[in-house]
């Protein structure tokens, strides 16, 4: 498994829910990657720019990429067809929405061309109610002793409470990656 890219071991270790933790099973760097994963699934997107490549025919002169929120656009190329060469459109002709993951050509014809696009796509600062929401996630990964609604009515951290907390958490930042090309 990669190693965590959001929330550091450090951070874990500095964190209140540190504490619930004893004598892992598994390595906290792996219990952290995991988390961040599951979280990044849950809301549909990557939250580190990572670079995408789409190639599709496009229907119109808005191109939806599946990949949102778009950080940069790196290249925008189109074709007639298999028989024929890549054609490079200057990026300077395009704008992009970055949320709505979409980018708009604005001179050249991309309309009923195969279209190769290069962009990344991911979050560039991570909201702190997302770093704590892979914080709690990991302690849920961490297969401790944790009760299903905690101690008493004192909302002591319990399995039920902390997925209920992760989801409210979660709620603004999630996203459909349903694309039609």
């Amino acid at each position: 498994m990669a190693a965590p890219q959001i929330v550091t071991i450090r951070d874990f270790t500095t964190s209140r829910y540190s504490q619930l933790v004893e004598n892992l099973e598994t390595p906290l760097p792996e219990i952290l990657a995991r988390a961040e994963s599951a979280i990044q699934s849950r809301i549909g997107m990557s939250l580190v720019p990572t670079s995408y490549t789409e190639t599709f025919r496009s229907t119109a002169q808005t191109i939806f990429v599946l990949h949102r929120p778009i950080v940069s656009v790196t290249s925008l190329n189109r074709r007639t067809n298999l028989l024929f060469g890549w054609e490079t459109i200057d990026l300077a002709e395009t704008r992009f929405e970055p949320g709505a993951g979409y980018i708009e050509v604005l001179k050249s014809q991309v309309k009923g061309y195969e279209v190769e696009v290069a962009y990344s796509a991911g979050v560039g600062t991570i909201p702190e109610v997302l770093r704590e929401a892979i914080l709690m996630q990991a302690v849920l990964f961490s297969f401790q002793d944790l009760e299903v609604y905690g101690t008493g009515d004192s909302r002591s951290p319990g399995i039920q409470y902390m997925n209920d907390d992760i989801d409210k958490i979660l709620l603004p930042y999630e996203r459909t990656a349903t694309v039609f090309h």
